[in-house]
């Protein structure tokens, strides 16, 4: 009891470690454990190692997920990133270089996929630049057939043809245009040609072309196709016997006869004119 009394309870026991347990310790410490057998003659337990695995990114539940990039750019698979490349032409690779810098690294690393989307990118401007130079020496031969163009005015020569010829089927020269006035006189004119002793012109009250006339029954039929209208020559209405149903005037105006053509007094008409 007297031995227990005089031990001082602040005072820490110290641990004597020899030089050949010093450096297993310090293995520990860092996280490595020599494989090596101890002079001591046991193995000793570890009880507070910490293991260094680090843990898989868990993708579930995500709406999109960058898979090419995972297993190019992330890990080392460029056995599978060359497959899927594999399956895709040369315009769909062009595509995929230009979606990010990560893609593009990855389709410039597949030495297989990159040829085709060189020798692709390639041809396109090879194409583009042909429709140029076509494009351009057309508007050059159009500009040098026209007879205003700056070849002709600058004096350079040209061959010896007709400028003004438009090259192509040659359509037979067309009547020059007419007015419509025009093609209403012809049109009674040409209907004055057929006309009944007993009938006259008057224009039609639809489309004002010439209609014959029947002087007896005042019925007047369009000379037109389209037309082909028939009506009553007093009320323009469709051909019906009996008076007219339209309501007279209260002052009635007295209705001259209609000269035939060639008459007395269509005569005297155009002497006094």
């Amino acid at each position: 009891m007297d031995e227990m009394e005089n031990i001082n309870v602040n005072e820490t026991p110290r641990i004597s470690i020899n030089s050949t347990n010093r450096s297993w310790y310090d293995s520990v410490d860092s996280g490595y454990v020599s494989l090596t057998p101890q002079s001591g003659g046991y193995t000793p337990i570890i009880s507070g190692y910490r293991s260094r695995v680090s843990s898989t990114p868990d993708y579930t539940g995500r709406e999109t997920v960058d898979i090419l990039s995972l297993l190019g750019d992330r890990s080392n698979h460029w056995r599978i990133v060359s497959k899927i490349l594999s399956f895709l032409g040369p315009q769909d690779l062009c595509s995929v270089s230009m979606v990010s810098k990560t893609w593009r690294t990855i389709c410039m690393n597949d030495s297989k996929a990159n040829t085709r989307r060189l020798i692709h990118v390639i041809l396109r401007k090879n194409v583009k630049e042909n429709l140029k130079l076509i494009k351009k020496s057309k508007i050059e031969g159009d500009i040098q057939s026209s007879p205003k163009s700056r070849y002709a005015r600058k004096g350079y020569l040209l061959e010896v043809q007709n400028l003004l010829q438009v090259p192509g089927n040659q359509l037979p020269p067309g009547s020059p245009p007419v007015s419509p006035s025009k093609v209403k006189f012809h049109s009674f004119v040409k209907a004055s040609r057929t006309l009944a002793p007993w009938e006259h012109l008057l224009p039609c009250p639809n489309c004002s072309f010439p209609c014959h006339v029947d002087g007896e029954k005042n019925v007047g039929t369009c000379s037109r196709q389209g037309c082909s209208m028939e009506f009553c020559t007093f009320c323009s209405s469709r051909p019906h016997t009996g008076p007219c149903k339209t309501p007279l005037l209260a002052t009635p105006t007295k209705r001259n006869k209609r000269l035939v053509i060639g008459s007395r007094q269509s005569k005297r008409n155009l002497r006094r004119l």
